[in-house]
């Protein structure tokens, strides 16, 4: 069953606030040759990278989140006008004399 418009909307903030609460990353995902010489500045280098693949990951989840979104709501638009075309007209009530 796919999911409704408002658990959509639901986890596309969630996704928004995982992305604002990452951390540090590296040099907007170019690779950059550096010189790591000691385990803390390695380790440093690992959780950067490791926080940028997860932003990565976050970032595909809210594309296609925000996608479904689009369907939804154009499905939802759509469905709306249909019901409006469809809708009797009501007969006008005579003048009151």
């Amino acid at each position: 069953m796919p999911d409704s418009l408002q658990d959509l909307e639901s986890r596309r903030a969630d996704l928004v606030k995982q992305i604002a609460a990452l951390g540090d990353l590296k040099d907007q995902g170019k690779t950059v040759t550096e010189s790591l010489p000691t385990p803390a500045t390695q380790k440093k280098a690992a959780r950067e990278i490791a926080g940028f693949r997860h932003f990565e990951q976050l970032m595909r989840a809210f594309i296609e989140v925000n996608a479904k979104i689009c369907r939804a709501r154009s499905t939802e638009q759509e469905t709306t006008s249909q019901e409006k075309k469809r809708r009797p007209r009501l007969a006008k009530k005579p003048p009151a004399n």
